[in-house]
């Protein structure tokens, strides 16, 4: 996966990276804060754990998790939400997958290396994925 823009000397620029990772400061500074905009940045930490640059994966894999906590997708947050109230199941079902894809990477981002976890444990009232026959 490369993501960069070139002049049309084939001149690399800027690093669609490091432009995605900006937008994406502007858009959390200027407090907009979107179930988009937690997906977009849960795909920039698994492309830095990809391309293992950490520490920034460890670290934007937890600003992504206080950030769902924040929106309420997490399976202990989802009372103290700041996003509008879910009016169909599949919005129910996008947020619960987007945490769910946050919990995965969050420890597999922590395995190994002896780094805290920034999700807390699963409880036994964690609500799972639906069916996708349904």
């Amino acid at each position: 996966m490369k993501l960069c823009i070139s002049d049309l000397n084939g001149t690399q620029k800027f690093s669609l990276y490091t432009i995605c990772k900006d937008f994406l400061s502007t858009l959390e500074r200027g407090g907009l804060m979107t179930l988009l905009g937690l997906q977009a940045s849960i795909l920039v930490a698994l492309f830095e754990h990809i391309h293992v640059t950490y520490p920034a994966a460890w670290m934007s894999i937890g600003t992504c998790a206080r950030y769902a906590m924040l929106l309420g997708v997490t399976s202990s947050t989802e009372a103290y939400s700041v996003l509008r109230k879910v009016t169909s199941w599949t919005e129910i079902e996008e947020r619960r997958r987007t945490g769910w894809v946050l919990f995965a990477l969050d420890r597999l981002s922590g395995t190994g290396n002896e780094r805290s976890y920034a999700l807390p444990p699963l409880t036994r009232e964690a609500r799972l994925l639906g069916d996708d026959d349904s």
